[in-house]
């Protein structure tokens, strides 16, 4: 039996079957809120998974009050640490509240795990235990040198920041100042 033929046999034609996929997959996107939070670093503080402010993939712009990934059609090739909404999902990669972190029993997804974007006020008062978390661990190179810089800046306008080179990836310091011991994460993600 021929592809045409199998389809036929199901009510369907090839324009058809790709014109599903195309509804689809206009369904799935359409449920991004351009939030950003999965190209996001985190730090786990205080038991929760913490989007750490300023500190992304070198390919996330903002916009506003809303991000777009400006490789997005060629992501996958441009940026191979990139993850797929169902992928990011089973990592907890995902904002704990993103429309596609919802639970699922296909995947044996059961929901609830995912990062959190905290209020400004919140975030500046969990800042003192986040910065000293930040400055010990190792990022992966793809992060937005500059755009972190500009961040640690803002929020400790007194000193001067830097990054260097470090264990394969990079890290954030106060010029002259670098940390002894540095966290690797395995999976630098």
């Amino acid at each position: 039996m021929t592809w045409g033929q199998m389809l036929q046999s199901i009510g369907l034609t090839e324009e058809s079957l790709i014109s599903k996929a195309h509804d689809l997959h206009e369904k799935e996107e359409a449920k991004c809120e351009r939030c950003g939070i999965s190209c996001h670093f985190s730090i786990i503080a205080s038991n929760q998974n913490i989007a750490v402010k300023g500190m992304y993939c070198k390919f996330l712009k903002e916009e506003g009050n809303k991000f777009a990934c400006s490789v997005y059609i060629d992501r996958m090739e441009k940026a191979p640490w990139c993850h797929l909404a169902v992928d990011a999902k089973k990592k907890g990669m995902l904002r704990i509240d993103c429309p596609y972190n919802e639970p699922d029993d296909i995947i044996g997804y059961k929901g609830g795990k995912g990062k959190i974007r905290l209020a400004e006020k919140e975030y500046a008062g969990k800042w003192p235990v986040l910065l000293p978390l930040i400055l010990s661990r190792v990022f992966p190179s793809y992060v937005n040198k500059t755009r972190f810089i500009e961040e640690l800046s803002r929020r400790e306008p007194n000193k001067e920041w830097v990054w260097s080179k470090k264990h394969g990836g990079i890290a954030f310091h106060e010029k002259g100042k670098m940390s002894a011991v540095y966290f690797v994460p395995s999976n630098m993600e």
